[in-house]
């Protein structure tokens, strides 16, 4: 198996090269890589992300990538009032450089392709749907799996990657 693009032993930056209003509230932000360069990241597993806290202190927070195809991963980041990492991220602007790594604790054990399992059942709210989107992909696409997706938000404008879940229902 590939290993992660990035290194668990240091932060390392790439550019900020889109980023697209989600809700009122998050953002999709993508990144970019190297030229046909994956990130490489088994399903399910997240990466930090390095940032400043009010006093400018370095700070990490990890964050599931919905979307990495060779060249470029995106992140759904919600903006929370008392979130450090969330709330430095709403700032960034395209062109800006962030540091991410991949800290070996975040690697999930019950990865995709989930051998031997027939049945899902996810249960998520808000945010918490960046790891269930993460492996609803490759699911959908090479699997037979039955999936069960329990999914809830204060409002429907808060729902997170509602087109996207509709279409993959």
């Amino acid at each position: 198996a590939s290993s992660c693009y990035f290194p668990s032993s240091c932060f390392l930056s790439v550019p900020l090269i889109s980023i697209q209003q989600e809700t009122a509230n998050a953002k999709i932000f993508t990144f970019a890589l190297p030229k046909n360069q994956s990130l490489n990241l088994p399903i399910s597993s997240c990466i930090m992300m390095q940032g400043r806290d009010a006093e400018n202190n370095v700070v990490s927070k990890p964050y599931n990538p919905i979307s990495f195809k060779p060249g470029s991963f995106s992140l759904l980041i919600k903006q929370y009032s008392t979130g450090t990492v969330s709330t430095w991220a709403g700032n960034l602007k395209v062109g800006d450089n962030v540091s991410f790594c991949q800290f070996k604790g975040n690697l999930k054990t019950f990865q995709f392709p989930f051998n031997g399992v027939k049945k899902i059942t996810m249960a998520c709210t808000g945010t918490g749907i960046t790891p269930h989107y993460q492996a609803l992909i490759p699911i959908i696409q090479n699997s037979s799996i039955q999936v069960r997706l329990i999914y809830g938000n204060s409002t429907f404008g808060d729902i997170m990657l509602r087109k996207e879940l509709i279409q993959m229902s």
